[in-house]
């Protein structure tokens, strides 16, 4: 080869490390290792298997025959139906609504048009008769109503002064207080419909009642069902556990605050064990709503929050924000109202929520799920990107994994059995603990 001297030697000198420069700081592509992969996969089954388990779990899709009460216990509200066909009549009591829904409910009874003699309102102070109104679905008009006092500022009997056709009805109730909204109460009617709904004896007291209800559980429920509330319970307690001996070790805010999310996690689950097993009570009921419904999510996006922003007063803001929402729906949960007639039957659904409850609850449970798993997200693609902390990463995408499966196991109450959410609860709650052990 010729000497590299003359006028265009230089410049090759010069450019060829600059090229081999260049070439060497060139971003190489990462492969998502196949374990991360099979991992994914895995996640995503799970989510997509668990809204559809009870379709093969054996749950059916009718709607269990409501009874009848002869006379409204001296604490209940809401609205009744009274039906009468001739040789018995009772109230029936229909299951509120805090928001008007799309679709009408599978849960709401369906009756024969024959046999409704009118919609008994139990309040305490009751509005202007003119504001509790009835609704045909199908045509969206309002059915014209009559309107009787039975007690005042208590009770209300109303009467609908033009025949009802079949279909699908609503009721729109104001609800008074503080919190002024509405609330929405569901029936249908249909000629097919020829059975009269049972009535419930006076004589039988609230504990042989409860006996017959729980009877009737345990004939038609798996025995292995009952152990999920405990097993959520058990799992949700020692995370909370081994989150708490860390912290005496190094004191981490968000260690801390998930900490208390896994222990209000234990303490529902724990509440529908012993509603399940020695019945429910008021207090029980408000328990398992705060800490389960309305809290857990919102201190599990308040622990990544804390995780992920750098900022001292963004992150104060964050802590006082929750602490202030939290002790607000404290406050609404045990000022809110249980019907005493359907707590035996329905558990912690017997607890009457007003609008602004229902509001904080959607609110902490959106926003929570949204930072705990976009948050888990984020950090999980920014360690592939950098190639760094591969167990972290894969820690990240079980906590996102794990939410999403208890977020999923919501749908599974739609078909009748909240047991069935301690299914999602127990395998979202281990795949969230296995997320942190990895963290």
């Amino acid at each position: 080869l010729p000497p590299q001297t003359g006028e265009g030697w230089g410049g090759v000198r010069i450019t060829a490390p600059v090229q081999q420069t260049l070439s060497s700081i060139k971003p190489r592509r990462t492969r998502i290792p196949r374990a991360t992969l099979l991992g994914v996969l895995l996640l995503l089954a799970a989510l997509v298997s668990i809204p559809l388990t009870p379709l093969f779990m054996g749950i059916p899709d009718t709607v269990t025959a409501q009874s009848l009460m002869q006379t409204l216990p001296e604490r209940a509200d809401g609205a009744y139906l009274a039906l009468a066909n001739g040789e018995d009549e009772g109230l029936m009591k229909l299951l509120p609504w805090s928001f008007a829904l799309d679709e009408f409910p599978d849960s709401a009874p369906l009756l024969n048009p024959e046999h409704l003699r009118g919609i008994r309102i139990r309040q305490k102070g009751l509005d202007e008769a003119e504001r509790y109104q009835l609704f045909q679905m199908e045509t969206a008009k309002p059915v014209p109503l009559t309107a009787q006092v039975l007690s005042f500022q208590r009770e209300l009997l109303l009467k609908p002064t033009i025949p009802l056709q079949p279909g699908n009805y609503l009721i729109s109730m104001p609800t008074g207080g503080m919190f002024a909204g509405r609330q929405y109460y569901y029936f249908g009617l249909s000629p097919a419909v020829t059975t009269f709904p049972a009535i419930v004896p006076e004589s039988s007291g609230a504990e042989e009642v409860s006996s017959t209800v729980a009877t009737a559980a345990a004939k038609t429920s798996s025995p292995w069902l009952v152990l999920l509330p405990l097993s959520s319970a058990l799992i949700s307690g020692l995370a909370a556990l081994v989150m708490a001996r860390r912290l005496r070790q190094k004191v981490r805010p968000h260690e801390a605050v998930w900490s208390l999310a896994f222990a209000l996690f234990a303490v529902a689950a724990a509440t529908q064990v012993i509603g399940d097993l020695a019945g429910w009570t008021a207090n029980l009921a408000r328990l398992y709503y705060v800490c389960g419904a309305t809290l857990v999510v919102g201190w599990l996006g308040l622990g990544t929050w804390l995780l992920l922003v750098q900022r001292p007063w963004l992150r104060n803001l964050g802590l006082w924000l929750m602490i202030l929402v939290s002790g607000y729906a404290i406050g609404l949960v045990s000022l809110a109202p249980v019907d005493g007639a359907t707590l035996a039957d329905s558990g912690w659904h017997a607890l009457q929520k007003p609008l602004a409850l229902t509001l904080i609850t959607i609110a902490l449970n959106s926003v929570g799920t949204l930072l705990l798993v976009g948050g888990a997200l984020w950090s999980a693609w920014l360690f592939w990107r950098k190639g760094i902390m591969r167990q972290r990463m894969v820690g990240c995408l079980l906590l996102a994994g794990g939410a999403l499966t208890v977020a999923a196991g919501g749908s599974l109450t739609r078909f009748g059995h909240a047991e069935y959410l301690y299914l999602a609860m127990s395998a979202g709650v281990a795949i969230m603990f296995w997320g942190y052990l990895k963290t």
